[in-house]
């Protein structure tokens, strides 16, 4: 069994990510978000 570790918003606020890493923080869990572009969405 694992233990999570979670983040409290000031944690969070905290962190330092590069210009191409996107998170949110979902109930203290630190989430990835999808680096999609529009670009692929797009139907001509």
């Amino acid at each position: 069994m694992s233990t999570k570790t979670l983040l409290t918003v000031e944690e969070f606020a905290q962190l330092s990510f590069s210009e191409n890493e996107d998170f949110e923080l979902v109930e203290g869990e630190l989430v990835a978000l999808s680096s999609a572009t529009l670009c692929r969405h797009v139907s001509a």
